[in-house]
């Protein structure tokens, strides 16, 4: 990366015009063309080769490594220990509508408890289960985001609009809730989800004291259709149940999968608290649609109790695979006290290692020994300029890996605070969403449609953005970034890929109009920064003639 670092004072309108003038001069003296804020990028070295970790110990299981999700095996994630460090840490809006007579989640003793994308329909299918009174029994929301790619990776802003702020803006009527997947009318409390490979593993427990065991449910998508063509009636193109399995313990808070590399199955449910989980392995030769694949109900082959510093009570836990075969466990939270007690959300990491211990459970299968490592965190926020409450980690969370690779986090709010009744959510990219994180370059943008600006408030390339992607450069007002996201005098860093022969066009003042800095696209990813906040007001990809 190639960063140009301009250092000037925080100054009035007439100190920055004069500030620009002076850098224009500069430049003109210097024998430059046009007045740009980085010199031409060059490649670098990508920084996401499988970290070192742990030496294996004989025996140990490792994942499944696979470069595509199949149809029961998920996507390998090349480094997530770096890529978790390199999440952005400011998420972009999304949300949904409310539909297909989903019950209203009412925000307090009832919420969304977890989230995960679905691989069917090009990525733009979301599950999304929610708890309830006793009563209603437990949901999990099938929810369709037709407004977005179906590439299935970064799925950007569905609630960008030329009138007025993101955070005001209701989602299209397309992203809706469109099956309602009544999972249990007893166990009224779906904790947080995990697919594996086309399917969806569900936990289920009750909200109020029981001696009833928790169950986890197995579901097939490959019935579900897109465009979404469920006939709640019927069933037909419908999610569809495949088996139940009851756990040992009362809580199913979370449920976490992974295929192994051995072909069996690992499945971890937690109890009530978070504190202890259990460990099920698949007895070996049975598939994954087998009901009896991890043996008798209530039967593990290990338990394990939280004695780490570090493990908290975690709202959604997921399995992931590095390309190395190395298990991870990722886990979302709000903290109980950040600064003045704010309860930060927190992604955390963990490096899971499973050993058999040489005994045998009643099934006589081998047990196993646990231990873990946490090896990544990162602070991620909720917030946006206008509305703090986007996302909730004590609500549902979930990550999804691309088809590249690529590390994403999804978050949803507590209930559905959203304009006109909308259910609000966040996405959380790769810092550098264009790099093919298990390649040794960082991949660029040939082409127009994946050009992009992002503006920091941040001077170093933190804090809150502004993201001007292309696709979307008629989905905003640039004309003025307040409209478009209350940005404007805010600049203090940017990092931006730009085509060769186009470049992006930053003015002072609102409607394209006063001085202009130029970003000189290159074909790769540049940066700058600056010591204190640039008066940019409007902006517009260009050609060099004319804005596009």
């Amino acid at each position: 990366m190639t960063e140009t670092i301009l250092k000037v004072p925080r100054l009035s309108t007439l100190g920055r015009l004069i500030n620009f003038f002076a850098i224009c001069c500069i430049c003109v003296f210097a024998g430059s063309v046009a007045p740009s804020l980085d010199s031409a990028a060059k490649p670098e070295a990508a920084n996401f080769a499988d970290a070192e970790v742990t030496p294996a110990i004989p025996g140990e299981l490792k994942g499944m490594v696979t470069v595509a999700t199949s149809a029961n095996a998920n996507r390998c994630t090349p480094n997530p220990v770096e890529q978790l460090r390199a999440l952005r840490d400011h998420g972009d809006i999304l949300g949904f509508r409310m539909g297909a007579g989903y019950p209203d989640p009412d925000g307090d003793d009832y919420h969304w408890q977890g989230v995960q994308r679905l691989p069917i329909g090009g990525g733009r299918l979301l599950a999304v289960s929610s708890s309830a009174p006793a009563s209603q029994g437990g949901h999990v929301a099938i929810v369709q985001l037709a407004s977005r790619s179906i590439k299935g990776g970064r799925l950007r802003s569905n609630r960008l609009s030329i009138g007025t702020q993101d955070w005001n803006v209701t989602p299209p009527g397309t992203d809706v809730i469109v099956q309602d997947l009544r999972v249990n009318p007893v166990f009224n409390h779906p904790g947080g989800l995990q697919t594996l490979g086309r399917y969806l593993l569900v936990p289920l427990e009750m909200t109020a004291d029981s001696s009833d065991k928790a169950r986890v449910f197995l579901y097939d998508t490959l019935g579900a259709r897109d465009p979404w063509s469920c006939n709640q009636a019927t069933g037909a193109g419908c999610l569809r149940k495949v088996w139940g399995f009851v756990v040992a313990g009362t809580g199913a808070g979370t449920v976490s999968a992974a295929q192994l590399a051995d072909g069996r199955y690992l499945m971890i449910t937690t109890q009530k608290g978070i504190k202890t989980f259990e460990v099920h392995v698949s007895q070996p030769g049975k598939a994954l649609t087998d009901s009896t694949l991890f043996g008798s109900w209530g039967s593990y082959e290990a338990l394990w109790t939280g004695t780490l510093p570090d493990w908290t009570d975690y709202q959604n836990l997921n399995l992931l695979t590095g390309c190395n075969g190395q298990l991870y466990l990722l886990g979302s939270h709000k903290s109980d006290g950040g600064i003045f007690f704010s309860h930060e959300d927190w992604i955390d990491l963990f490096e899971l290692h499973l050993v058999p211990d040489g005994k045998r459970n009643a099934d006589g299968d081998p047990t196993l020994s646990v231990s873990m490592t946490k090896v990544a965190k990162r602070h991620v926020y909720c917030g946006t300029l206008g509305d703090k409450t986007q996302c909730n980690l004590q609500a549902a969370g979930g990550v999804w890996i691309d088809p590249q690779g690529r590390l994403f986090f999804y978050a949803v709010e507590h209930d559905n605070d959203g304009p006109n009744g909308s259910v609000k959510m966040m996405e959380f990219r790769p810092g550098d969403h264009l790099d093919n994180p298990g390649t040794a370059i960082v991949e660029g943008c040939p082409t127009l449609s994946q050009a992009y600006v992002e503006l920091f408030d941040d001077a170093s390339f933190g804090g809150n953005s502004l993201m001007i992607d292309y696709s979307d450069r008629s989905r905003r007002n640039y004309n003025q970034f307040d409209t478009a996201f209350s940005f404007n005098d805010r600049t203090r860093s940017a990092r931006q890929c730009i085509p060769a022969g186009y470049r992006y066009r930053l003015w002072i003042n609102i409607n394209q109009t006063g001085p202009s800095f130029d970003l000189i696209g290159t074909g790769n990813r540049q940066s700058q920064q600056w010591s204190s906040g640039m008066g940019f007001s409007s902006g517009c990809f260009h050609d060099g003639v004319r804005c596009l």
